[in-house]
């Protein structure tokens, strides 16, 4: 566990203790997670993602990087809009959520995607069915709180 001045504790919950550790003793001990604890601290680190990668976001430069320190893997997206609601990534695919539209990255390219007239979109969710990426958004009526709607689009289809 880390506090918010990047200090490392050990937390043994049938001890019922908690224990400070070095950094050397996580170098050490754990290497791979200090080198991603490394790369995070340049950065804030906005989301932690289903498959265990972090989402760290570099203001100065506008990119976002998606790093999995199990896989050793790090995946850059650059001029990526870091203003936005929500953000997922699957498999490549980065999906960029604000109220107006929703920005896929992705191999093949970019694709936008916006709300219905007189609707924002409020959450997004790529899934992968049988290999088929999908996108899942959540969006609200501007005029009527009490409407929502969900809808899914196929990636390949934009």
């Amino acid at each position: 566990m880390t506090t918010y001045n990047d200090e490392f504790y050990s937390v043994c919950v049938s001890k019922k203790s908690i224990k400070k550790i070095c950094d050397e003793e996580i170098a050490t001990k754990y290497t791979e997670l200090y080198k991603l604890f490394q790369e995070e601290r340049k950065y804030k680190t906005l989301k932690m993602l289903s498959d265990g990668s972090a989402v760290i976001l570099d203001y100065d430069n506008h990119n976002i990087n998606i790093i999995n320190y199990k896989k050793q893997s790090k995946h850059v997206f650059n001029n990526a809009s870091i203003d936005f609601l929500d953000i997922d990534y699957r498999k490549g695919i980065l999906a960029i959520v604000n109220e107006n539209g929703v920005k896929i990255m992705y191999n093949n390219g970019n694709a936008v995607i916006h709300p219905e007239e007189d609707y924002i979109f409020l959450k997004g969710r790529i899934l992968d069915k049988l290999g088929n990426p999908l996108f899942i958004t959540l969006s609200s009526s501007k005029l009527d709180i009490n409407k929502s709607k969900i809808e899914m689009f196929q990636i390949c289809d934009l």
